[in-house]
């Protein structure tokens, strides 16, 4: 196995923590066959999401954001007072202001400075570029970085188009400059946007999440490939370097034509997506937590995490990680 580059003058940042959540209620395709003019082959064969979870109607995007939050505390082994910066990403909010990450932080009992990115299914990973800038510039030495998603907010109940996809969930970590006796080194992080495409996913004021869905799959899976080949190459490693491979949860036949393009197994690709649905800004971090939650036990000092997502605008975010343990 190949060792992964680090720039030499490049401060070390750390994952210390990390939980999900997935609420307990489910839409199933037997439920969307009901619903919607679709069939469970259609479904199969074209999506792969066999379930979505769904939140019920009184959770609250902080309520759950608050969940994860308070597990990847406990799994960081610190304490809620340790925290000095707290970064939300939500897609579909029960609020226009204030920030997500503000609601959470009084849930959870923090009083750090809090603030929301935009980025859609990205956002977890945007948050975590800029828990990174905080962090290495000295603004800020402990960051929550959270996502919550609540779809019914945000899609259109009666659109066979976009509802089969969408699922609820919630994530949060912990980004630190210590070094955790386990947890996980941000080695790289690279980040490239195509602001023509804004229009391919959109919800306007007052409306629907709305598709453009062909122009959007075609992009995804260029942008994906080549941000994927960016950082494999910046690190001076391959494919078969990576330990697991983990993409944005958009529907499984399309992350698995990704992993099966890059040449990484099915048994390194981590993904929740056929249980879980696409759960946008919470998809590719809680498919990731939910893989630890399966295969940490299994994982050696050094193995390496390749991530990579996109998000509306378009935009596509990478970062490759290291599995670090004492």
């Amino acid at each position: 196995m190949s060792e992964a580059r680090v720039m030499p003058d490049r401060q070390r940042v750390f994952l210390s923590g990390w939980a999900s959540y997935h609420p307990e209620g489910a839409l199933t395709n037997d439920d969307l066959v009901e619903r919607l003019d679709t069939t469970k082959e259609w479904l199969e064969t074209h999506i792969g999401i066999d379930e979505r979870r769904k939140a019920a109607p009184d959770e609250s995007i902080a309520q759950m954001g608050a969940i994860a939050a308070l597990g990847a505390i406990e799994c960081a082994g610190i304490e809620v007072g340790d925290l000095d910066l707290l970064i939300g990403a939500t897609s579909y909010d029960d609020f226009m202001l204030p920030a997500a990450a503000a609601r959470i932080g009084d849930v959870i009992g923090s009083q750090a400075h809090a603030f929301d990115v935009k980025a859609a299914c990205s956002g977890w990973m945007v948050g975590l570029d800029v828990a990174e800038s905080f962090l290495t510039t000295g603004k800020a030495t402990r960051v929550l970085v959270s996502a919550a998603e609540k779809s019914d907010l945000g899609v259109d109940p009666t659109d066979r188009t976009s509802l089969p996809f969408f699922g609820d969930a919630a994530v949060g970590a912990i980004v630190q400059l210590d070094r955790p006796s386990v947890g996980m080194e941000l080695l790289d992080i690279r980040r490239a946007s195509d602001n023509a495409m804004h229009g391919a996913v959109e919800i306007p004021y007052g409306g629907w999440f709305r598709m453009d869905a062909t122009r959007t799959r075609i992009w995804v899976e260029a942008a994906i490939a080549k941000m994927s080949q960016e950082i494999l190459d910046h690190a001076g490693i391959n494919a078969g370097d990576i330990r697991v491979l983990v993409c944005h949860q958009a529907n499984l036949r399309l992350i698995e034509r990704i992993a099966s393009d890059l040449g990484v197994p099915p048994e390194r690709h981590w993904h929740n997506v056929r249980w879980a649905g696409n759960t946008a800004a919470a998809g590719a971090p809680s498919a990731l937590v939910d893989g630890l939650s399966r295969e940490q036990g299994d994982l050696e000092d050094g193995d390496l995490i390749l991530m990579v997502t996109v998000g509306a605008g378009l935009n596509v975010i990478g970062a490759l990680l290291r599995w670090v343990t004492d």
